[in-house]
């Protein structure tokens, strides 16, 4: 279950598995060779548009090391009412200084974020037949998730005057 807490409308997640088993992805994301390691998924949500994710991976040889992480920031900005300008920004401190791996990191990065513009554009178009869209499966790892969806909600009924 991830750690939530909110200031304001802020709100932080972090879910921490001290014995995670290591996808084929992250081995290659991350660059490691271990099957089991402690990781982190960290998110910083700041409303109405920012939202800083990051993943520490720890070496489980050394626990209390720095970990690799990787960050991405993104930020959402209306054009239209049914367009978005959708920018993103990545980090890490492992393999820093390497062009081979920026432009791993960078072909990786829009491989996932054409998944997501796939599934957002799916989206939109079941909204603009006036379809209803399928009820949502929640989980709890989705409970940060779910804080930000009530405070968007807030802020869209208050700047509305409802």
């Amino acid at each position: 279950m991830p750690e939530v807490s909110q200031e304001g409308p802020w709100i932080k997640s972090r879910w921490f598995d001290p014995h995670e088993k290591i996808s084929p992805f992250f081995h290659m994301l991350f660059d490691v060779d271990y099957e089991i390691a402690p990781r982190a998924l960290v998110g910083h949500f700041h409303p109405p548009a920012t939202h800083v994710v990051w993943i520490e991976m720890y070496d489980p040889k050394a626990p209390n090391e720095k970990p690799r992480v990787l960050r991405v920031a993104l930020a959402f900005t209306p054009e239209t009412e049914t367009t978005t300008h959708w920018f993103w920004a990545e980090s890490r401190n492992f393999h820093q200084k390497d062009a081979a791996w920026d432009a791993f990191a960078t072909d990786t990065s829009w491989a996932i974020q054409d998944q997501d513009f796939y599934a957002i554009e799916a989206i939109e178009a079941l909204l603009q037949t006036g379809s209803e869209l399928p009820e949502e499966v929640r989980f709890k790892a989705d409970a940060g998730i779910m804080r930000a969806r009530r405070v968007m909600n807030q802020i869209i009924r208050q700047e509305s005057g409802q």
